[in-house]
């Protein structure tokens, strides 16, 4: 058995949410919501989802953008393209150098599903979990404690956003945060089943002998036990007389 435990905090490139990001070179990222434009066509973009490939001129489109809570909802889902894998990563290094040491990827989980449920919070914060589905790591199955073979789910998250580079005009990112015991982000195990024996005794019906079934993996043998060994029932001899 491998016990995984995802600590601390990390950072990631945004993934899809129900708001869009919106920063200028100079300012901080922060989350956007898109609604109908009022009045009608009045807006900035041609498309529901306010992506900047939709900017059409200003006061022609159906959509504008809007302050993060401004829509009908605050809530979003995701799902995955392609299989996750998560790589477990030791930031400090194999010999603990710090930043000036290469961190180590201490392992690896695949899993086939992913599905995301949270909320925006704030025009910087959101909150959700993820839930994955059919998950292996050293070709074992993966499970948190509780949950199906195969299911990993985490803690609840918490996100913040920032910029993944240094320079203004960077890159948006999001740094995660684990609102689990000790910040932990998640936590599952990895086991590897031995195959399962059983024993399977029935009677054989007329004579009284028995089968023993061995039972181990998908391989399945019989095997008649002598009839020396088994216990049989003989009928008793009459002998009739007849009388004169």
């Amino acid at each position: 058995m491998k016990r995984f435990k995802v600590m601390g905090l990390c950072l990631a490139a945004v993934f899809a949410l129900c708001a869009v990001v919106a920063a200028s070179a100079s300012a901080e990222p922060t989350y956007k919501t898109c609604i109908k434009a009022e009045p009608k066509n009045s807006g900035e973009y041609s498309e529901k989802t306010c992506a900047t490939a939709s900017k059409v001129a200003p006061g022609t489109g159906k959509y504008a953008r809007a302050e993060w809570n401004a829509g009908k909802k605050l809530t979003f889902k995701a799902k995955n393209i392609g299989s996750p894998h998560n790589n477990i990563v030791n930031p400090f290094g194999e010999k603990g150098g710090g930043e000036a040491e290469p961190a180590k990827i201490e392992g690896t989980t695949t899993c086939a599903k992913e599905k995301v449920e949270g909320s925006v919070t704030s025009p910087e914060n959101t909150t959700w979990k993820t839930t994955y589905k059919k998950c292996e790591a050293l070709a074992s199955k993966c499970n948190t404690a509780g949950e199906k073979e195969g299911t990993i789910v985490t803690d609840q998250l918490e996100s913040t956003l920032v910029r993944l580079g240094k320079t203004a005009g960077s890159r948006e990112g999001i740094r995660v945060k684990g609102l689990g015991p000790g910040g932990r982000l998640a936590q599952y195990e990895c086991v590897k089943k031995r195959p399962e024996r059983r024993s399977l005794r029935r009677n054989s019906g007329s004579g009284g002998g028995q089968h023993q079934l061995g039972c181990q993996g998908h391989d399945y043998h019989g095997q008649r036990r002598p009839a020396q060994d088994a216990e049989r029932h003989v009928p008793r001899r009459k002998t009739l007389r007849r009388r004169r």
